[in-house]
């Protein structure tokens, strides 16, 4: 594996772990702003804060690819990295509105990350069958990240419960998020 490829895959992983890992706390963080009200309204707001993600990613990653054809896309690869660093930190401090920002900021930088990391792979393999293989170390990768992002939730909720995913925690009236230890959202079962 050429080295220049760690970093392309750390990024893949850590972009598809950005949206996984949030989605056992997305219920939570709409019943802390809807405060218990409307059953209706709350499985509406977790259902398309689950969605925008992979929705930005759709939307992003052609753009991605033309940018990169203009642009030095090292460049565009660290800002759409930072973009999708800062917005996930910022999950657990926001209200309603500025969550769903948060999540579509992060689906964009997310289609912008996975195109431009698969380019990585393209430039530094020589022949067609290492292209196949980092492209295919790349696409596992993202399902990696996938798979890794509830699991990285659920154990940094059980080792910081007052800080999950290391997140900021201090919503904007200065209340801190809080999931009580062990019990999950009361609204799962339903919503499964």
């Amino acid at each position: 594996m050429k080295v220049a490829v760690a970093p392309a895959m750390l990024a893949v992983g850590a972009a598809a772990a950005a949206n996984t890992a949030f989605l056992p706390w997305l219920p939570d963080l709409v019943d802390q702003e809807l405060g218990g009200r409307g059953a209706i309204n709350h499985a509406m707001h977790v259902a398309v804060l689950s969605a925008i993600f992979p929705l930005g990613g759709m939307i992003a990653a052609p753009f991605a690819g033309a940018l990169a054809d203009r642009y030095r896309f090292q460049l565009f690869l660290f800002f759409a990295v930072m973009a999708l660093a800062v917005s996930t930190a910022l999950t657990g401090a926001t209200s309603l509105v500025v969550l769903y920002g948060l999540r579509a900021v992060a689906g964009l930088a997310f289609g912008a990350i996975v195109p431009l990391c698969l380019l990585v792979g393209h430039q530094v393999a020589c022949d067609p069958h290492e292209k196949a293989g980092l492209f295919t170390i790349l696409t596992a990768s993202l399902f990696l990240g996938d798979f890794a992002g509830p699991l990285l939730a659920e154990g940094s909720a059980r080792i910081l419960p007052e800080l999950p995913l290391l997140a900021v925690n201090r919503r904007p009236n200065g209340t801190p998020y809080r999931r009580a230890k062990g019990t999950p959202c009361k609204d799962r079962a339903r919503l499964m």
